[in-house]
């Protein structure tokens, strides 16, 4: 096992390797993941063994999202630079060359949930676990990134209905509507991802690369191109009066 940092791990297994997010209680997305995160898929592209990757999070939480409490009190500047890179971390995700999956063994909303959007396939475990884009429902605004991403999975009309809404939804749904690909019990989420891309990994890699960038490339472009205005419009939110009003709340409760 390789430790990027604390937050996260890198164990390989022949072609694939798990990147485990390791940030107790609930995998809360700060600075230092997002840089130990893209500092790991440099690693992992650069290591010619490697053709798959599953990222996943801990049993019962695969992702929080943004950690609103190390975030809350940045100022303008370093918000900015903590959100460039995460949208670095997003497009890396969804152009890399390797193929990824999500484990999603757990809770997975927010930002887990935009991290599992980015990825080739998703399988979230069955029974009381919610999924989705909350983001209004904590004041602020979906990037217009994810929007594009959420809406290319889901058809126009359901990615705009859950985001609007904030709507968490259970698994079952999220099968039905394709925010997800499988479910399976909590404690084989792992190994069926594990199964799933060892089938992918069984076909010849050239060909599916080059595909993979052919379905993904007029999508990242786009991204790139408007990466500056996206996240302008988002910072603007953020520091709006309304949002830093409903996070202040939640940053309270989170504290308590």
């Amino acid at each position: 096992m390789r430790i990027i940092d604390a937050r996260v791990q890198i164990e390989t297994s022949g072609q694939i390797a798990w990147l485990r997010l390791h940030r107790p209680k609930a995998n809360a997305i700060d600075p230092t993941m997002v840089e130990a995160l893209l500092t790991a898929l440099d690693e992992l592209e650069a290591d010619p063994t490697i053709r798959g990757v599953i990222l996943c999070g801990a049993p019962g939480m695969f992702c929080a999202g943004l950690d609103v409490v190390a975030l809350f009190d940045l100022d303008h500047e370093a918000m900015s630079r903590f959100w460039n890179r995460f949208n670095e971390l997003m497009l890396r995700l969804l152009g890399s060359p390797l193929i990824i999956m999500s484990a999603i063994a757990g809770h997975s909303p927010a930002g887990g949930c935009v991290l599992a959007i980015m990825t080739d396939y998703r399988v979230l475990a069955e029974g009381r676990y919610k999924i989705g884009l909350n983001e209004v429902g904590v004041g602020i605004a979906m990037p217009q990134g994810v929007v594009e991403v959420f809406r290319s999975i889901l058809g126009h009309r359901p990615a705009e209905r859950l985001g609007l809404t904030g709507a968490l939804i259970g698994p079952d749904e999220a099968l039905a509507i394709g925010l997800v690909d499988e479910l399976a019990p909590l404690e084989e989420v792992e190994s069926r991802t594990q199964a799933q891309l060892t089938s992918w990994l069984t076909l010849a890699e050239t060909g599916q690369r080059t595909t993979k960038h052919f379905f993904r490339k007029r999508l990242v472009d786009e991204l790139r191109q408007s990466q500056t205005v996206d996240e302008k419009a988002f910072i603007d939110v953020w520091f709006s009066e309304d949002a830093r009003a409903t996070l202040a709340a939640l940053v309270q409760r989170l504290r308590a």
